[in-house]
């Protein structure tokens, strides 16, 4: 009887514990080149940090007509490629289907992003990025441009 105890004791331990020793290191794990990450341990960044992406987005959209449109905010989301391009853009959270659209165009015309990166290796990932369109913001754009020129 006692060696059966041992033998099914030996078994558990050694289901518990080969299996751990048998992964590999993260440095050898390969990761699924078709899989788009929602989330990766480096995120995608626009060239120039956040800033130089809102000023980017205000200069885009600064001839948007909103007359009888409402402020606020329209909600995308994108796929930044292993390459840094932007693809697959969807309206999250529509504001106005003509501000959504002009938002879409914006995104189009962005640069080449830094690419995100999961455990050391480049990866294509998904970004959530809010578009805010403000008659405030719009004139503070013009208004510059005008001290410009």
């Amino acid at each position: 009887m006692d060696k059966i105890i041992s033998a099914v004791l030996f078994c558990l331990f050694s289901l518990a514990f080969f299996p751990a020793l048998a992964q590999k290191k993260p440095s050898e794990l390969q990761i699924d080149s078709t899989k788009v990450f929602i989330s990766a341990d480096v995120a995608p960044q626009f060239p120039g940090g956040d800033k130089a992406m809102l000023l980017f987005l205000q200069e885009q959209l600064k001839e948007v007509d909103f007359k009888d449109k409402p402020e606020g905010v329209a909600v995308l989301s994108i796929v930044v490629t292993k390459e840094g391009l932007i693809k697959d853009i969807q309206v999250i959270r529509s504001l106005e289907p003509s501000l959504d659209q002009a938002a879409i165009e914006a995104i189009k015309k962005m640069p080449r992003w830094i690419p995100g990166s999961h455990k050391g290796q480049i990866v294509d990932v998904r970004y959530t990025l809010p578009v805010r369109f403000s008659k405030q913001n719009q004139q503070k754009t013009k208004t510059k441009q005008k001290k410009k020129s």
